[in-house]
């Protein structure tokens, strides 16, 4: 979702830790290659200007996955280094499989 430049300024004045970025790529016709394209953008801005950082959260904050979230559930797996990527199963059982990226799927 893209906001208009008044409401970044409103939201990026209460937090400043929101970093907003905006891809002005050509629109893709097809849905999954869309997703495909907006996970790269956001992969790309964080290697490019947080490199350092140990690692970093994707959320998809739509009317279908924004919910209040277990922090203690988080911290405890959060600084466990055993895994590559951090998953949580959604309450009603939705998984966004286009954000998978292992055999088969």
């Amino acid at each position: 979702m893209e906001f208009d430049k008044p409401a970044r300024e409103i939201i990026s004045k209460k937090n400043d830790k929101v970093l907003f970025f905006i891809n002005r790529s050509p629109l893709l016709k097809y849905r999954t290659h869309r997703i495909a394209l907006g996970r790269n953008f956001c992969i790309k801005k964080i290697k490019e200007q947080f490199s350092d950082y140990p690692f970093f959260i994707m959320m998809d904050c739509d009317d279908r996955c924004a919910r209040n979230m277990n922090l203690n559930i988080l911290n405890k797996y959060l600084y466990n280094d055993s895994w590559d990527a951090l998953s949580f199963q959604h309450p009603c059982g939705y998984y966004d499989t286009w954000a998978l990226s292992i055999l088969p799927h």
